[in-house]
């Protein structure tokens, strides 16, 4: 508290000293910690970054991601990053050691990526957290749902990791679409509208998971729809520039003209 920088400096590198050692030592000093990562020294602010890891557990990382997330809105350029860099790895560290609802996680990731975060690091935890972690696949299948059509608030550029991820996660769990019952009727028919609007290779592979699903769940005459928006899908595609893009439409084109479902 001493408004002295050159204190308040020395201060923070002898609790980094103590928690090489005793690092349950710095969890009662959380609030000063967090005081210091809105100084205006960024040496300072480095130093009490360093300390984060030291304060978190698993009652209150939920109260501290909050308060750091205050931080992120204040913060602007490198340090901005850095912030939402730092809360990223405090909740996944040691296989996400720290984290209890997973539902919560996710759904800080997204508020994340809407802050402007490193879309790749933020896409890669969506993922991994989908794939490992069983009960909040339906929840993460739902959100990117949202993230894909829009809705509920989600705004995310049009084109990036997380819109891929986001891709990627409805396709490889396409049977739980259906599971949304938020997301009203014809929900198989929404997505890959929303999908063949979206940009990447991953996509393609994302369209053919969900209408294989469709084509097992839905009444006629949304199956019908479903193969239209397919088709123009599949038909933009080919006709771009991206060669990987281009060769995964132009097999998955092929393969549904041999079963018969798309017309020569």
């Amino acid at each position: 508290d001493d408004p002295d920088q050159n204190l308040k400096y020395l201060g923070l590198v002898g609790f980094g000293s103590l928690a090489l050692t005793f690092p349950k030592t710095m969890v009662p000093h959380r609030v000063l910690i967090l005081q210091c990562l809105s100084d205006e020294d960024v040496t300072i602010r480095s130093r009490a970054l360093d300390l984060l890891g030291c304060v978190a557990t698993r009652k209150n990382l939920r109260e501290l991601v909050s308060q750091l997330s205050n931080h992120v809105e204040r913060a602007e350029g490198l340090y901005k990053h850095e912030l939402i860099r730092r809360i990223i790895s405090l909740a996944s560290a040691e296989k996400y050691a720290l984290v209890v609802d997973f539902q919560w996680y996710v759904n800080l990731l997204i508020m994340l990526a809407e802050m402007g975060g490193d879309g790749e690091i933020i896409a890669e935890q969506l993922k991994n957290v989908t794939l490992r972690v069983l009960p909040v696949r339906q929840h993460s299948v739902e959100k990117m749902m949202n993230v894909l059509e829009g809705d509920c608030g989600i705004l995310l550029p049009e084109e990036g990791p997380v819109r891929s991820a986001a891709a990627w996660i409805v396709g490889e769990y396409a049977s739980l679409i259906e599971g949304s019952v938020s997301k009203g009727s014809r929900v198989y028919e929404r997505m890959l509208r929303a999908l063949v609007n979206e940009e990447g290779r991953v996509v393609v592979q994302a369209v053919a998971k969900v209408f294989s699903v469709a084509c097992e769940k839905v009444e006629e005459s949304e199956l019908i729809a479903c193969v239209g928006i397919v088709e123009g899908g599949l038909g933009r595609w080919m006709g771009g520039w991206d060669i990987e893009v281009l060769e995964r439409a132009c097999t998955v084109y092929e393969l549904l003209k041999n079963v018969g479902i798309l017309g020569g």
